[in-house]
């Protein structure tokens, strides 16, 4: 396949007309590969970007709805959030909870939710006692099957669906929670939703049964495949608003690809790679990516690696670094800019840290340090643009 390395200018667009480089393709294919989207359509010229991962989002990406849930945060049963630490496993899934500690998730809603009304599907695995909040109808209904807890909830739009976990059992807790949209696939047509067999020309294939082999929900995939390039920049979770102290963002920002997500952590945001190239093989689309404004050369090369191995030969692949580098509203702007000074000037607390509090590059109301700061960390993103380029190479 063919990288592509984009140059961001000082406005609002990225160049995306830039040499590219062959990378030799993998020998071996991977045995396990999601079932090809089979609808004819028309491709057009352009690419898209994908909206970020989130319970409130209008999209929805996923059959699995809790990969875009918020990760649990502590409260009691009166207090919605207590802001007490909760105890997880590496993978974001609660192990204990306290006297009287209640964990909660956001799983779909927001203020203009388009989430379905219907009958959803919760499974997991292990032991412990969930409780369904927001537009719950009727009683859920439990049952055991292939060893995993089985849930069914009538669930009523737009009021929304959150869970509470208030029992679990440390020695198996309760892990590997799943929540099934509505509905299913046809089984001839994997961009062609469906409630019920009548609606195929096969079978009506509900989300739960093939969730693994076909995570993407097939209105989502519909709704894509005129596109020939998807940005995965938000699904990165690639910016932070400058000031942000939300607890959720504590992976960022990304140095080494040992502290970016797979594919089993509660939620997908940031989205594990393996994902984003399944979506874009699932397409026929090339797929753009933004490399972490520090990101290591191992995450570099890593992340190419991943790419090599499991993305189709004849696919594009763009390479953004970081994004939108000279927008201040975001962090990487001032991180990036004292990364140049700290480089290249001669003196750079003199430079480049007028207070004096060791920040270089601080940001401040626009003066002579900010030009400065600058022009620096312009000089370092063209350097690590080229050098991040040349590990694709």
């Amino acid at each position: 396949w063919l990288v592509g390395a984009l140059l961001c200018s000082g406005g609002l667009y990225c160049c995306a007309k830039q040499v590219y480089t062959r990378v030799q393709a993998p020998i071996d294919r991977p045995a396990a590969t999601p079932t090809r989207a089979s609808g004819p359509q028309a491709r057009h010229p352009i690419g898209t970007n994908l909206g970020p991962i989130t319970w409130s989002s209008h999209a929805y990406p996923f059959v699995d709805v809790m990969h875009q849930s918020d990760p649990f945060w502590s409260g009691t049963r009166d207090d919605w959030n207590d802001g007490r630490p909760l105890q997880k496993d590496a993978h974001g899934w609660v192990t204990s909870l306290a006297s009287g500690q209640v964990a909660r998730s956001f799983v779909v809603g927001g203020d203009d939710p388009h989430h379905p009304s219907g009958r959803y599907v919760v499974r997991h695995e292990g032991k412990g006692r969930l409780v369904f909040r927001g537009g719950v109808r009727g009683e859920p209904v439990e049952s055991q099957v292939d060893g995993e807890t089985r849930i069914e909830v009538e669930v009523q739009a737009p009021d929304g669906l959150w869970l509470e976990i208030h029992e679990i059992d440390r020695s198996d807790p309760m892990r590997n929670i799943r929540v099934y949209l509505p509905g299913g696939r046809c089984a001839e047509d994997a961009q062609k939703a469906c409630q019920a067999d009548g609606e195929c020309t096969d079978r009506c294939v509900p989300f739960e049964e093939n969730a693994d082999e076909q995570p993407f929900h097939p209105t989502f995939l519909s709704e894509l495949a005129p596109f020939g390039v998807l940005r995965f920049m938000d699904w990165q979770r690639t910016n932070r608003m400058r000031g942000d102290t939300d607890p959720n963002w504590s992976f960022w920002p990304v140095r080494e690809w040992s502290g970016y997500p797979g594919r089993d952590v509660t939620t997908w945001s940031p989205t594990p790679v393996d994902v984003m190239v399944d979506l874009a093989n699932e397409l026929d689309a090339d797929p753009w990516f933004c490399i972490p404004h520090l990101a290591s050369d191992d995450f570099v090369r890593q992340f190419a690696s991943r790419l090599r191995e499991r993305l189709e030969p004849e696919r594009t692949v763009y390479v953004e670094y970081t994004n939108e580098y000279w927008n201040d509203i975001f962090e990487q702007h001032q991180v990036i800019n004292g990364l140049g000074c700290a480089r290249w000037a001669e003196d750079p607390r003199a430079e480049c840290d007028p207070d004096g509090n060791g920040v270089l590059c601080e940001y401040t109301e626009w003066n002579d340090t900010q030009i400065r700061c600058l022009a620096y960390g312009e000089r370092y993103f063209a350097v690590r643009t080229a050098e991040v380029a040349a590990i694709f190479d």
